[in-house]
């Protein structure tokens, strides 16, 4: 959570979230909104209308709950965090479509966890996505490698198992 507040700010006053309240992205959630004094929110019914009195807010979902929601979406915040796996890029382009100047981030995490590798803010350029030609940045006290079969790291190119390491991870 350190790492997201210092890259993305701290969260604003709401941090809206979709899904399970125990799941991995309402604890990412809850984690950011409770180090910056705000307070974590279920995700209004798509059919309730927009929340639109001026509390600074942000909403934290998975890609795929995101992909669902982006063009239908019932908040309207200043910051939407991705957590989770790979961001394909018509949901960057519709983002910017449905929401015009609000920023877009996303931490890779795999297997859906709270513990984000890599993150990654993504812009719009005149309509269209803007790309570093990287995947982000990798978070501090972590280390990711592709590895073969037998943990050895791979090349540059070559196709492989990702594993990271280091003493920001709870496991081996």
């Amino acid at each position: 959570m350190a790492e997201r507040i210092r890259t993305a700010g701290p969260a604003p006053r709401r941090v809206f979230v979709a899904g399970p309240p125990a799941g991995p992205r309402a604890l990412s959630a809850m984690w950011w909104a409770f180090a910056g004094g705000g307070s974590p929110r279920t995700l209004p019914g798509t059919g309730a209308p927009a929340h639109r009195d001026g509390t600074v807010s942000a909403a934290v979902f998975s890609p795929e709950e995101y992909d669902a929601l982006v063009d239908v979406l019932p908040v309207r915040p200043r910051l939407v965090q991705l957590v989770g796996g790979p961001v394909p890029s018509d949901l960057v382009a519709r983002h910017f479509t449905a929401l015009p100047g609000t920023r877009l981030r996303a931490d890779f995490a795999p297997a859906d966890g709270a513990l984000p590798w890599i993150s990654r803010e993504f812009t719009a350029a005149g309509g269209t996505t803007s790309w570093a030609g990287t995947i982000g940045a990798p978070l501090p006290q972590v280390q990711v490698s592709v590895v073969d079969g037998r943990g050895r790291p791979l090349a540059d190119g070559q196709t492989g198992e990702l594993c990271a390491a280091g003493r920001a991870l709870p496991f081996d």
